[in-house]
């Protein structure tokens, strides 16, 4: 069976080992094994010579957990000064890496002790995000909550090396391959095919680059949240969702502004994008699925089979059947299982012996996803909340119920929308937004916003910026 691991105590011997590397070994381009001769070991050595109060100020500086890594494998005697103030330094490491997402790295904490179960899960989920609604919007920073408990910070921090860096490596990979492939194609077309940039593993030209502080913190905000809704709408034990897409959109996000609701999206779209290339190894599975789908509704009473056939041939008109597996497969609890299926050298067969726990057994991944699309027993996915008709819905249920979100007020008044900066903490829409847009202020995402442009990372990457 495979397991996601459990929590490590000191999460600075979690990223050595995930790092594959031993204490004291210098990495630096040019350096030996042994780094007796560079100046690396040099600059190192003088750091390990100053007295420990000056060790203390270099750790209170250093801007992220990569960095903490590269600097405790490096060096023993940073390693063990570090040994001796890890809460200190993993506060303050922390402290700068989440600048601007306390609120959200909080609720991804907080969103874990809604009661898994049936019995009034619906309502527990709801009474959360009232609350990750007043969080959003005290003005508090949520720092000295978010790392008072030092269990809970370090359960954090595993979260964020464990899940967060490798899921955003991932996403910008496959963001700067379409955007490559995509002016490839459009240079191609104008007669300058030689510039075409390559996809994933060619050798993308020019589509290689390392994320703005701005760009990394939408992105790393866009996982946090899609966390938090994994943990508030996906499925676990025996969850069993009720609530329509429409009101999940109300819920959950119409707490964001539209350009943050895109960026959830965006991210959703690679985990889909990835777990079909996944289910694309696994032709006998899925058809093994399709046919179990086909026959319930064929063999069940006449009540269960109409719905369950109204069912799929509304996923054969929207998605496909490989599709639609790999939309509820991001709607699991967590994003460590798409981190344990997209990292592993054999996806295929991981996903295939992926457990989880139904009640007082263990279940295969795959049988409880296929058993939720029979029964309709999950909560919408992101995808679905984030349609056109998702949308339109909302706005109608509220119209009716004489009520009008301020941001679609914002919309029907024509108010103009401005690009203050890529600072690094953004307050305001990414310019590929505004440009979008054409500077005026929609309440529109999803389904309104072309494919092709997710595609791109159009709410993270600042290279991805159409011409209008």
């Amino acid at each position: 069976m495979t397991e996601i691991q459990q929590p490590i105590k000191d999460p600075v011997s979690l990223m050595l080992r995930l790092h594959n590397m031993e204490i004291g070994e210098v990495t630096s381009d040019g350096d030996s094994e042994t780094g007796q001769s560079t100046s690396s070991t040099s600059s190192f050595r003088s750091i390990e010579d100053l007295p420990a109060e000056l060790r203390d100020e270099v750790f209170s500086h250093i801007p992220d957990l990569p960095t903490l890594i590269a600097l405790i494998k490096a060096s023993p005697v940073m390693y063990h000064h570090y040994r001796h103030n890890q809460g200190k330094i993993i506060r303050a490491c922390m402290c700068r890496e989440l600048e601007g997402l306390y609120v959200d790295a909080y609720a991804s904490l907080m969103v874990r002790q809604i009661p898994t179960g049936v019995h009034g899960r619906d309502q527990h989920a709801v009474d959360f995000l009232d609350k990750y609604r007043k969080w959003l919007g005290s003005g508090e920073s949520f720092q000295d909550a978010l790392f008072a408990d030092l269990g809970e910070l370090y359960r954090l921090v595993e979260f964020h090396v464990q899940v967060v860096h490798p899921l955003a490596r991932m996403y910008t990979e496959w963001a700067l391959a379409n955007l490559g492939r995509d002016i490839g194609v459009g240079l191609e077309e104008e007669g300058k095919g030689e510039n075409k940039a390559k996809g994933p593993g060619d050798g993308d030209r020019g589509m290689t680059r390392v994320l703005s502080r701005s760009e990394e913190r939408r992105l790393f905000q866009a996982i946090y949240r899609h966390e938090i809704f994994s943990r508030a709408f996906g499925f676990r034990d025996l969850r069993a969702g009720t609530l329509r897409a429409d009101l999940v959109n109300t819920f959950f996000f119409g707490l964001f502004e539209p350009w943050e609701c895109e960026a959830i999206g965006c991210f959703n779209m690679f985990l889909r994008d990835r777990y079909q290339a996944v289910l694309d190894q696994m032709d006998e599975d899925v058809r093994e699925i399709e046919q179990k789908l086909e026959r319930r509704g064929v063999n069940e009473t006449t009540h269960s089979a109409g719905r369950l056939k109204s069912s799929i041939c509304h996923m054969k008109d929207d998605l496909s059947f490989r599709e639609h597996i790999a939309d509820r497969l991001t709607n699991v609890w967590s994003l460590k299982v798409a981190v344990q299926v997209f990292t592993a050298n054999d996806p295929a067969h991981i996903l295939r012996q992926m457990k989880v726990i139904t009640g007082m057994t263990e279940a295969s991944l795959l049988k409880v996803v296929t058993d939720r699309i029979l029964n309709n027993f999950t909560d919408a996915t992101v995808y679905h909340c984030l349609k056109k008709e998702t949308q339109a819905m909302r706005r109608r249920e509220m119209a009716a119920a004489g009520r009008i979100y301020p941001r679609d007020a914002a919309e029907g008044r024509g108010d103009a929308l401005t690009f203050t900066g890529d600072e690094p903490v953004p307050v305001g829409p990414p310019i590929a937004w505004v440009l979008s847009w054409k500077g005026r202020y929609f309440n529109l995402y999803g389904g309104y916003v072309p494919e092709s442009l997710r595609r791109w990372g159009l709410q993270v990457i600042t290279a991805a910026q159409p011409v209008f």
